[in-house]
């Protein structure tokens, strides 16, 4: 199969932005953008359009959907 081909059967994986990140002291929350559409407030395993916050650092947002795995920026 020619790359053209492969790349219509396997399209990118574009990921979730951060939008909003909200800290009370007691939790840390975040906003996501997915395909124009940006999500209520998140916490650590809440789920928006099939992504998964898995936890929010100092490093960064991470976030799953399915083996799909990255580490969004702090906004």
């Amino acid at each position: 199969l020619g790359w053209r081909t492969l790349s219509r059967l396997f399209p990118p994986v574009i990921p979730p932005r951060a939008v909003l990140l909200m800290q009370d002291g007691q939790s840390t929350m975040v906003q996501i953008e997915v395909n124009g559409q940006t999500s209520g407030w998140i916490t650590t395993g809440g789920r928006f359009q099939g992504w998964t916050i898995e936890g929010i650092s100092d490093a960064g947002i991470s976030v799953t959907n399915g083996t799909d795995r990255f580490t969004l920026r702090r906004p």
